[in-house]
């Protein structure tokens, strides 16, 4: 069977503090019942920092106030979603070093929201498991002090059907 891409292009925050990172619950897409970074889809017009901004404060209720670029890179893996079964999902990511506001652990629901809420993770507790393909890399860029960027090619992805938080 020749294989059909999805493209998805998504901006995301790392905001880690005393062990622990901010995540959200993700009720959409493949990284459906898993732990996420904060993060998503650019508006038309929007720049990438203006994205990282308005993503993190609608899935979390936290502001970033001071962040910066830590890489690029995709994950390219098995999804059927319509008529495609494959998804090459393109991800920036930021660390966010100075924020304000605290998790909203109910998220406000509205037409493409895909967060049920936020909470503050142990590191330590994220695995393969519970966790969306961002926040696994973003585990590695904090217990490395570097980000690699190469590209992550699955043959399989379990779309989860019960949540794992």
């Amino acid at each position: 069977m020749l294989n059909n891409f999805h493209d998805a292009f998504g901006v995301y925050g790392i905001i880690y503090q005393n062990g622990q990172i901010l995540v959200i619950k993700k009720n959409a897409g493949p990284y459906i019942n898993r732990y996420d970074l904060p993060g998503g889809s650019q508006e038309s017009g929007e720049s990438l920092a203006d994205t990282l901004i308005r993503e993190i404060e609608e899935e979390t209720a936290v502001i970033a106030e001071k962040f910066q670029q830590v890489g690029i890179t995709n994950f390219i893996f098995p999804w059927d979603y319509e008529d495609k079964n494959m998804n090459n999902h393109l991800a920036v990511f930021y660390n966010v070093n100075q924020f304000s506001g605290r998790p909203r652990m109910n998220a406000i629901n509205f037409n493409g929201q895909d967060s049920l809420g936020a909470l503050w993770l142990p590191l330590s507790s994220i695995d393969s498991n519970n966790a969306s393909l961002p926040l696994l890399k973003a585990k590695d860029f904090l217990e490395n002090n570097k980000f690699n960027s190469k590209s992550w090619r699955l043959k399989h992805w379990e779309v989860l059907e019960y949540p794992q938080f």
